[in-house]
């Protein structure tokens, strides 16, 4: 059996692995831990059966320990009820009021699960219950870029039956049509947009509507005295968003104030100029390095804005930003400790700061929300055969053990992109920058086309003043978990 020191040496090598690698990892290793068992058993029966011990208990040495009491949380059990597609036990978590929009680290609640595996009955009672339609995950994905990103033509007529929005835009400003790799998936989605009036034109004043929002959100939260420094539960500010979109007016207007905070670092450790560097936005780089922001901060994971670079040109602008604001430049030590970054690896999504190159990102999401169906579809059979033995073992009287035993590693299910798990402003995916989900102090503001259609922003902070508008999202930087970056 293995021991925890040696399920701990062996992370960094499952990490490495691919998707399908470790699922034929796992699978091997609860092979072995049940024919540990059934040699237990045989061992425990032979050991009943001797002089010295069969009178114990009428010989049956293998009496039944108290089992621990331990307690989930109703959300909890909710995700995994509906991650099995038991529509039974979800149905009577919600009668006893589990909240149904309850989500994950990744910001995925039971209804993008749905979509995901393609499970529309249990879609069905989540919407009965009040699951949002709406609903964004860190990336600023809504249910509706699930369902179109895996192709599931039933599960999306179901979602756009009940009134889901189809301008949504996540944080890489794209809608449900965008995200489809499917052409009758998005014929058909273009179909249903043409219908609801949505025009190129209205389409296009969606997709620009976002900074010009945010710049006159930020212009009346500074009239009403509310700080521009505020961040939300990622860590995020007003200026990691601006810097990570490249969003050159809110930027100047940032800058502008008095007190702005230049290297505000978000749970991740990620600066405004790291999710500059990250997305590739020169000109925000340069903004912030002609007001002095430190090009040498270090996030969580001991990386600079340099060593999250993934183009050889970015790093150069680097270096001569340094050299012309007066930073050191050493471009030996920069080059060591970009390397030295990239010896540690895939981590995985809350530890990982890596992200895709601009121009793989897109095809990978939609591989990973793929492989991501197939992965958790294999889990259920694997979980439904593991009951059948528990089953069959004990109607012959013997007590198969919960759970791995051995400590094994559970196979986490890789999201697809959407609004990058939040301001982590980690690097593999935008900054962490993801609006914040509370509703805003402006909430009864006088509603546009713009709040109506228009993306929600990520200005939309509660703390920072700044008006909610669905769908008007700015990009997050959070990391784009690990078997996401590789698999994808």
């Amino acid at each position: 059996m293995a021991t925890h020191e040696e399920l701990v040496v062996e992370l960094p090598k499952l990490d490495k692995l691919s998707n399908a690698a470790r699922l034929k990892h796992a699978k091997k290793r609860r092979l072995k831990q049940l024919k540990r068992y059934q040699e237990y058993v045989r061992q425990q029966r032979a050991l009943a059966s001797t002089p010295s011990t069969a009178g114990v208990s009428g010989g049956n040495i293998m009496r039944r320990r108290k089992a621990p009491r331990i307690a989930f949380e109703d959300g909890s059990i909710l995700s995994d009820m509906v991650s099995r597609n038991e529509l039974m036990e979800v149905r009577q978590l919600l009668e006893k009021g589990v909240d149904p929009n309850i989500s994950n680290a990744d910001g995925l609640t039971p209804l993008h699960k749905c979509c995901i595996d393609n499970t529309v009955e249990m879609a069905r009672i989540l919407l009965e219950f009040g699951a949002d339609l709406n609903a964004r995950d860190v990336e600023g994905w809504t249910p509706l870029h699930a369902a179109a990103a895996t192709g599931n033509l039933h599960m999306i007529n179901l979602l756009l039956d009940e009134g889901a929005s189809l301008t949504a835009i996540n944080l890489d400003d794209k809608m449900p049509v965008d995200v489809s790799a499917d052409a009758d998936i998005r014929y058909i989605l273009q179909q249903r947009m043409l219908e609801a009036g949505f025009t190129d034109d209205v389409l296009e004043y969606i997709r620009v509507s976002v900074p010009k929002n945010m710049l006159a959100d930020l212009k009346d939260s500074v009239k009403q005295g509310r700080s521009l420094n505020v961040q939300d539960k990622y860590g995020a500010t007003a200026l990691h968003v601006a810097a990570a979109n490249g969003y050159a007016d809110v930027l100047n207007f940032l800058l502008s104030q008095d007190n702005i905070n230049l290297d505000v670092q978000d749970t991740e450790g990620w600066t405004p100029f790291h999710a500059a560097v990250c997305w590739e936005q020169q000109e925000a780089m340069r903004l912030l390095a002609e007001k002095g922001a430190s090009m040498d901060i270090k996030n969580l994971h001991g990386e600079t804005a340099y060593a999250i670079a993934d183009e050889p040109e970015v790093r150069e602008y680097i270096l001569q930003l340094k050299s012309e604001f007066g930073q050191a430049a050493d471009r030996a030590m920069e080059e060591a400790e970009a390397e030295k970054s990239e010896e540690l690896g895939p981590r995985t999504r809350r530890l990982s700061v890596r992200r895709m190159r601009q121009a793989d990102k897109s095809n990978m999401m939609k591989d990973s929300i793929k492989e991501e169906a197939m992965l958790r579809r294999e889990s259920m059979v694997r979980q439904d055969h593991d009951r059948d033995l528990m089953a069959r073992q004990e109607s012959s009287g013997d007590m198969v053990p919960m759970g791995d035993g051995d400590g094994l590693v559970e196979l986490t299910s890789i999201r697809r992109l959407d609004t990058v798990d939040s301001i982590d402003i980690t690097s593999e995916s935008r900054a962490s920058v993801s609006s914040p989900t509370a509703g805003s102090d402006d909430g009864n503001a006088e509603k546009s086309l713009a709040a109506d259609i228009v993306p929600s922003s990520p200005t939309e902070n509660a703390a920072v003043g700044m008006t909610r508008r669905e769908g008007e999202r700015g990009r997050s930087l959070e990391a784009v978990r690990t078997g996401r970056r590789k698999s994808r």
